[in-house]
């Protein structure tokens, strides 16, 4: 590419208005180029004509004062024409009215109300207008040393002009005052975890942009080829480039487990939650300019003959701008909180926590009535707007901290184990303490939420990533009684796009045909020919179905974990399982293509194509900058032809298809390099800019003096792992493998495992101590300045 396209996207709030995005706020740039309304620098643009005639590299800053002034006497004009476009929809007023329904995408919860997003819409649109007619104008083309020469030039002076707008910041919200006792832990949508800028990683504010958006008219137009001519179909590109397991095994993965799958699903529903609009696109071709469905080609036999003509896909909302004709790329919010805090356990709003938890500090359970006696479940979902495929009305869905929680029986067995043990938790400071019932419910969540951390960090990442990116990027924990002393309140944690709709959307190629579950005997090996081995596996195209988990005559919850840590997940290459590819369930009468989804979303949300992060950001070696090059990088032969069948230019290869298809890397993990890149860029900021990372030192000028954990405590967190999570809450798994998201056919007792002592957060811990060795307090355990 020739030079960087964009090196800051810089927001004006026009006639002086200010921003309504609550989330608009500094974020230095410490991890290489990061581009969002966010994150505010005062780079200029480096914008090189792709022709052959090079413009100037930047717009002096006299001539943006001219822009901005030609913009501010266009812009009412251009609102006056926005608001006569019919963008008025007709809202989806509940699920009922929908023919489908999306169990896989969003529910109730994550549907914006639509006036908010018909302003926004209509903002687009005059944004549109007005740059459409400054760039008209010989005065400003000759302004911007721009040679008048048809739709490329049109091109650059929108590139121009969006350089020269400027935002201002928003002004902050108060927090609470540090020594208030609810500062020791963290607020439900995540608001304050950053005192200095309360909205970094909060509920509610837009995803980040490590490269700039890349629309076709610089707004919000889905992007398209460099000649400017549609991209390829994505049904196309999803059954010619990436194929079909249909007719073949999947192949394992060679150290992961099925549950692995699933960890990566839970984590993503921790931190990643787009808002989305409820319009209806059940038509093709559809007048809803929201709609963006992927059309089924009519050579496409797997779906033609079972009469789908198209996947919906609706465009996620966009990101409120309130005042009119606020000038920028459109942005998409994430609804829930960014920071690995287990939100998916206890929700991102007050609604959902006070709806979730107990009046004791324990969290809302169901024991069910019906059938052989089990364990405690989620609690039930009894509103009548959310779908639920259950065939059983005594065994309803479930309700949790994340709408997506009934996906799939996995997710749900997963969701399962972490109430449960909050309610372990809960139960032991119950009985141990006299503490109130708010102050155990937060002592609960705020240990729950550092054994997400501990076991993402020490079982999950250093499976998916190579040693040396996890040692180039600070991704190991520390051991011991240390300290974590990197926690910058500079950083803003929150997900970026590239991540969400691409990099981490890899777990769809771990998926398999089928959960297995075993009986406790199957599982250890030592089933004799009389006893079974194995229950029923369950198909994993059956989505949304949660009679399973009540099936305790069939092993429960109990014999589906036992059948995620036993068999492997698919491998990570680029292919998928036909449950996802070709039988993928969201409602009745809706089968679509998940991969399809995957790339079409990419193409909405303005997401570069696979080069521009490949070489712009991670700037990894060899470069790609043709089709030829894509060997070097390790993809092979038949996978290069097939994406010369489909695509026009190697830039114009989505991200999720190049990231797709990249071998892993020869150094270690199961990724390619670029979702490495990506990974661990994001992974690092969740671990930095978070306040109440378990591992951070006492600090009163960085305000963790009241968050921190005592080092006993943390010594203590430091002993969780994910397969004595599983021991302390099943009701017949007494042995396991220590490490349940990697291959082994090795299993432990569970009582040898490693485990956390809770004595140590209790408040009379020193006493105790004292009194049965005569030994003085543990004066480290005081919440210091420590270091490493």
């Amino acid at each position: 590419m020739a030079g960087r396209l964009l090196s800051a996207l810089l927001l004006l709030l026009v006639l002086g208005l200010d921003q309504g995005s609550s989330s608009v706020l500094n974020d230095p740039d410490w991890l290489g180029d990061t581009y969002s309304p966010a994150d505010v620098t005062d780079d200029l643009v480096e914008l090189k004509d792709r022709g052959k005639e090079q413009v100037r590299d930047s717009v002096p800053i006299n001539v943006c004062e001219q822009i901005k002034a030609e913009f501010k006497a266009v812009a009412k004009k251009s609102m006056v024409e926005a608001k006569k476009e019919k963008l008025r929809r007709k809202a989806a007023s509940s699920a009922g009215l929908r023919k489908f329904f999306q169990i896989l995408q969003h529910l109730k919860r994550s549907v914006v109300d639509d006036a908010k997003v018909l302003r926004s819409l209509q903002n687009e649109a005059c944004v549109k207008y007005a740059i459409r007619d400054i760039c008209a104008t010989r005065k400003v083309l000759d302004l911007l040393g721009i040679p008048p020469k048809g739709r490329l030039a049109e091109k650059i002076c929108r590139k121009k002009v969006i350089e020269c707008l400027e935002h201002r910041p928003l002004k902050d919200i108060k927090c609470p005052d540090k020594s208030e006792e609810d500062a020791r832990f963290r607020t439900i949508n995540g608001t304050c975890n950053n005192v200095r800028y309360p909205f970094f990683g909060a509920a509610h504010t837009p995803f980040r942009r490590v490269q700039p958006a890349d629309y076709e008219d610089m707004v919000s137009s889905p992007r398209v080829a460099q000649s400017g001519d549609k991209l390829p179909n994505a049904r196309n590109v999803s059954r010619f480039v990436h194929g079909s397991n249909a007719d073949r095994q999947n192949p394992d993965s060679p150290r992961l487990t099925h549950l692995a799958m699933n960890w990566g699903q839970f984590m993503d529903h921790d931190i990643t939650l787009a808002e989305t609009q409820g319009v209806i696109c059940e038509t093709v071709p559809s007048i809803e300019p929201e709609c963006f469905n992927v059309e089924v080609p009519a050579d496409d036999d797997v779906f033609q003959r079972r009469e789908v003509k198209f996947f919906e896909v609706i465009r996620d909302a966009p990101h409120e701008f309130k005042p009119e004709c606020s000038p920028g790329p459109r942005e998409h919010t994430n609804i829930i909180t960014a920071f690995i805090d287990a939100s998916n356990v206890y929700g991102s709003n007050e609604e959902e926590a006070e709806e979730l938890r107990a009046p004791d500090g324990t969290m809302r359970i169901m024991k069910p009535t019906h059938g052989c006696p089990l364990g405690d479940l989620l609690p039930a979902e009894t509103d009548p707007e959310i779908p639920c495929v259950s065939r059983d009305p005594n065994r309803p869905c479930f309700v949790a901290g994340d709408e997506r929680v009934n996906e799939n029986q996995g997710l749900m067995s997963v969701h399962t184990l972490f109430v449960r043990e909050h309610n372990r938790i809960a139960e032991f400071f119950g009985k141990n303490t006299d503490w109130e019932a708010e102050q155990i419910y937060q002592e609960a969540r705020r240990i729950v939420g550092a054994e997400l951390q501990v076991i993402t960090y020490n079982e999950f990442l250093p499976l998916l990533l190579s040693p040396k990116a996890i040692r180039d990027n600070n991704l190991a924990l520390l051991q011991g009684r240390q300290y974590f002393n990197g926690y910058n309140p500079g950083v803003n944690a929150q997900v970026s796009q590239a991540f969400a709709v691409a990099a981490y959307r890899f777990g769809h190629s771990l998926v398999q045909e089928e959960f297995l579950r075993f009986t406790q005997e199957g599982f250890e090996h030592k089933c004799s020919k009389d006893s079974i081995s194995e229950y029923s596996p369950i198909p994993v195209l059956d989505f949304g179905n949660p009679t399973y988990l009540y099936d305790k005559c069939n092993g429960g919850v109990d014999s589906i974990f036992r059948g995620l840590v036993k068999s492997p997940a698919a491998k990570v290459d680029g292919r998928f399982s036909s449950s996802v590819h070709e039988n993928l369930f969201r409602g009745p009468g809706d089968l679509s293509d998940l991969i399809s989804i995957n790339i079409q979303r990419g193409r909405e949300r303005g997401v570069p194509s696979y080069t521009t992060y490949r070489n712009t950001f991670c700037k990894i070696t060899p470069a790609v900058n043709s089709f030829e090059d894509l060997k070097k990088g390790g993809i092979g032969q038949k996978d290069i032809n097939s994406l010369k069948c489909q695509y026009q230019s190697v830039q114009d290869i989505d991200l999720f298809v190049g990231g797709m298809l990249e071998p892993a890397d020869s150094e270690g993990g199961a990724l390619g390099k670029t979702f490495q890149c990506l990974l661990t860029e994001q992974f690092k900021r969740l671990r930095v800019g978070d306040r109440f990372w378990h591992e951070n030192a006492p600090n009163r000028k960085l305000n963790t003096d009241k968050t921190a954990f005592t080092r006993s405590q943390l010594q203590e967190i430091r002993k969780v792992t994910l397969a004595k999570v599983i021991c302390d809450n099943s009701e017949n798994i007494p042995s396991i493998s220590r490490r349940v998201l990697q291959q082994s056919k090795i299993l432990v007792d569970c009582n040898k495992l490693p485990e956390m002592d809770l004595n140590v957060f209790t408040p009379d811990f020193r006493c105790r101590r004292k009194r049965a060795t005569g030994d003085a307090p543990d004066l480290e355990d005081e919440n210091d300045e420590g270091s490493n």
